[in-house]
């Protein structure tokens, strides 16, 4: 009986475990005799191929159960991009400055580092303010071996503080140095004296131009003078410029002793206190009684009168004022217009009334003289009236050359320098003239007595002569005799043809006044 209950309790426990492992295992699969393959109750349908998935887009994630497609090979021609995403460090040594001037700056860099980054340029960048940048001023390097490079600064302004930094670009990054500084040397201060103008008997006008400050600041400048040379703003009369500052300045010099030769150069100052001197220019003041006279004729101030010096008296040499213009001079409308007197009137010695003329250099001989009006029938062909202070055109204080001071003018021809024929003489508005120069007297083109050559006018005849020739007649004061009187006259076409010459006093001819 105890033996029946034992193996009862038996297969109870064997049951209880049996059911309980049964209970943990997932659902049961059946299995086959041991030791052969499991067979499937029911046939297992094949599964539907999977189609391949589309490459996935950067930044989205992938399925790691997925294999990856193979990476195409990378071309080695190509030039490495940088990563973006890689931070390099790029060091840069102090910056050394080598040669300095007053226009430009070496300075020598150093790269200590690039960290493995491909830099595209490498240089200095430079400008007058601090921390410069790239987009200022820049000078790009060559490489050179040790990690060294040499960069010249050039076109720089002298005496002013420069700010540099070494730089190297790295794709869209820029790497800089720390900062230098140079200040560049003073350059050389540049004046020059102007020429010397308006020249009177105690009077002149002369200054200076600066055409480099070299980097110095200006406090002062002017120009100085005597009567030797070298003049200073110490030992000599200084006439100091205002306002300040670069550029061109005029002064005013007073004081000079007529008839005398005077020096002058221009000066300036610097904040060192260092003068910088212009060359010197020499010049002459007019001796007493040279300064020009004002001509006016019917209230009209025509210009300044041109001094000659010449001895017309035969003993003396002092300076005679020659008016600049022909009596009569009178300017109307522009000098395409027909019977304008911008060369003056036409005059029968010893008649202060004449005829229209000056338009004859502008081509209008035909229109204007085949119409004109004959002269006065009164006036005999053997006049010898003189002229006199009622009949003569000069204004007052003015009147008509002598023989003898004409042939002062042109005693100096003969084929020579001494006098010219101006073809186009832009003073006087294109007209064909000659000029002549007295005794001693500087011949440079401008600063003579200008005559147009406007021809002269036929007595009884309604037209205008020797024009053709662009000859010029001019009478004097001096009656020859009978009917005849002297006046100047000249040819452009015959250098030798002129002077001093007798001619009838009927005809008509310009009048040019002058003054002691």
């Amino acid at each position: 009986m105890k033996a029946k209950r034992t193996d009862f309790c038996f297969r109870l426990s064997m049951a209880l475990l049996v059911l309980m492992l049964a209970c943990c295992k997932p659902a049961p699969e059946p299995s086959g005799p041991p030791n052969e393959p499991e067979t499937p109750e029911q046939p297992v349908e094949p599964s539907e191929p999977v189609e391949p998935t589309e490459p996935s887009v950067p930044g989205e994630p992938t399925d790691p159960s997925e294999p990856s497609e193979p990476s195409e090979p990378t071309d080695p021609s190509e030039p490495d991009v940088p990563d973006e995403s890689v931070i390099y460090n790029v060091q840069f040594g102090a910056i050394s400055i080598g040669r300095v001037s007053s226009t430009s700056v070496q300075c020598k860099c150093l790269l200590l580092s690039d960290d493995g980054a491909s830099i595209s340029e490498l240089g200095v960048c430079y400008a007058q303010t601090e921390n410069p940048v790239v987009t200022d001023n820049k000078v790009v390097a060559s490489p050179v071996e040790g990690g060294y490079f040499i960069c010249e600064l050039a076109d720089l302004k002298a005496n002013t503080e420069y700010y540099i930094r070494a730089y190297a670009i790295v794709g869209s990054d820029v790497f800089y140095s720390s900062q230098s500084s140079c200040r560049t040397l003073y350059g050389d201060l540049l004046i020059r004296t102007l020429e010397v103008t308006d020249i009177g008997e105690t009077s002149a006008e002369s200054g200076g131009e600066i055409t480099d400050d070299g980097g110095y600041e200006i406090v002062e400048w002017g120009v100085c003078y005597n009567q030797n040379s070298k003049p200073t703003v110490t030992s000599d009369t200084k006439v100091v410029a205002s306002p300040g500052g670069a550029g061109t300045f005029t002064c005013e010099l007073t004081n000079l002793s007529p008839g005398k030769r005077h020096v002058v150069r221009a000066y300036a100052i610097t904040n060192t206190a260092k003068v910088i001197y212009g060359q010197d220019e020499s010049f002459s003041a007019r001796p007493a009684g040279s300064t020009p006279k004002d001509y006016i004729e019917k209230g009209q101030n025509i210009g300044k009168s041109i001094p000659v010096k010449g001895k017309w008296d035969g003993t003396n040499e002092t300076y005679l004022h020659w008016a600049p213009v022909n009596c009569g001079y009178e300017e109307v409308g522009d000098i395409a217009t027909p019977r304008d007197h911008r060369t003056g009137m036409f005059y029968q010695w010893g008649y202060g009334s004449g005829l229209q003329g000056g338009a004859a250099c502008a081509g209008y001989w035909d229109e204007i003289y085949h119409t004109q009006i004959k002269w006065p029938s009164s006036l005999s062909y053997s006049s010898t009236d003189k002229w006199n202070e009622n009949r003569g055109p000069c204004p007052e204080g003015w009147r008509l050359p002598t023989r003898n001071e004409f042939e002062v003018l042109s005693s100096r021809n003969n084929g020579t320098s001494s006098w010219m024929v101006l073809r186009i003489y832009a003073g006087n508005y294109g007209y064909r003239g000659a000029e002549f120069f007295g005794a001693n007297e500087d011949m440079t083109a401008g600063k003579g007595v200008f005559f147009p050559a406007v021809g002269d006018m036929f007595y009884g005849e309604s037209m205008l002569w020797n024009y053709g020739n662009d000859a010029g007649y001019y009478w004097s004061s001096s009656l020859s005799t009978g009917h005849l009187a002297y006046g100047l006259y000249f040819f452009e076409m015959d250098v030798k043809g002129m002077g001093v010459a007798v001619s009838a006093c009927p005809y008509g001819k310009s009048v040019r006044c002058v003054a002691e």
